[in-house]
């Protein structure tokens, strides 16, 4: 896991999204009210100090909130926790210092019945529907191979994860967002980084899961060329292969609804062309239906 800012930078950022979000539910929906813009001006004075040296993570239990492997005790983070966890978010990413809009569209997902946020396809479907960039969350750590459906809770391993290297920088070079980069060359730099990788190590350590991060935070023009190619080579190369294989169905399908858009197609038959080539379900493609056409 990536450590940076400093132990209490991290801690204090967690405290702070966990006062914003009791402050969000006394005004829910008010992004005006000043006691929540205020929050908001908190948890982005609080992120920037956090990622002064990288990404934020944590790994989130019931009541429980674990950044590098340290339990935080706080019970304004316990209460972030609880909130997380009822909505399977067990693992929250921050990669940059989010917006108000971020913030809200987190906070009311986690404020919506955890029913409603499963039948809205999770937090993290939620989350990407707003357009949120800044805050990456899942339901646990993927295996990068396991193109799990939405409603198997994937248990996480911990300690295999954490024997991956315990700088995930130093194992996984090249991993940062550049500014102005292509889709296309942040493609083949992601390529070149899994080409150096041993199967072992690019399935378990988190390599497919901080790409997709990358991806995210492209422009949308380039976000869809880097999409496009990955669908244009999904059968002859390997990275391209893995990086659309880990997805779970949601997430592959919400990315096939995109390249039908930028294409100007229907993007059924594009999921009916992915299923066969990595021996997906037909819930791929059921999905892409139900979304219907862009």
């Amino acid at each position: 896991m990536h450590v940076g800012g400093g132990a209490d930078a991290r801690a204090a950022l967690l405290q702070q999204l966990g006062l914003g979000l009791s402050t969000y539910r006394l005004y829910p929906g008010d992004l005006a009210q000043p006691a929540f813009t205020a929050a908001v001006e908190r948890i982005q004075a609080a992120a920037r100090a956090a990622l002064a040296d990288g990404a934020v993570e944590a790994e989130l239990r019931a009541g429980e909130v674990r950044l590098a492997g340290e339990v935080l005790g706080d019970e304004r983070v316990q209460r972030l926790a609880e909130a997380c966890f009822k909505r399977r978010v067990e693992h929250l990413r921050i990669v940059a210092v989010p917006d108000l809009d971020e913030l809200a569209a987190l906070f009311a997902a986690l404020t919506r019945e955890p029913h409603e946020v499963e039948e809205a396809g999770g937090a993290a479907e939620l989350l990407a529907g707003a357009g949120t960039r800044a805050i990456v969350v899942s339901a646990g750590v993927p295996d990068p191979h396991s193109g799990r459906e939405e409603g198997d809770t994937g248990a996480v391993d911990v300690a295999a994860d954490a024997a991956v290297a315990v700088d995930p920088d130093a194992a996984l070079p090249g991993l940062v967002a550049e500014p102005g980069e292509t889709g296309t060359a942040l493609y083949e730099r992601l390529q070149a980084v899994h080409a150096r990788l041993d199967d072992d190590t690019a399935a378990r350590s988190t390599f497919f899961r901080r790409a997709v991060e990358l991806v995210a935070a492209l422009a949308d023009r380039e976000q869809a060329a880097f999409e496009d190619r990955a669908l244009e080579h999904v059968s002859t190369d390997a990275f391209a292969e893995r990086y659309v294989g880990h997805l779970t169905d949601p997430e592959l399908a919400a990315l096939l609804v995109r390249a039908g858009a930028a294409r100007g197609v229907d993007p059924a038959p594009l999921g009916d062309g992915v299923r066969a080539a990595l021996g997906r379900s037909d819930t791929v493609v059921a999905l892409v239906r139900a979304r219907g056409q862009p």
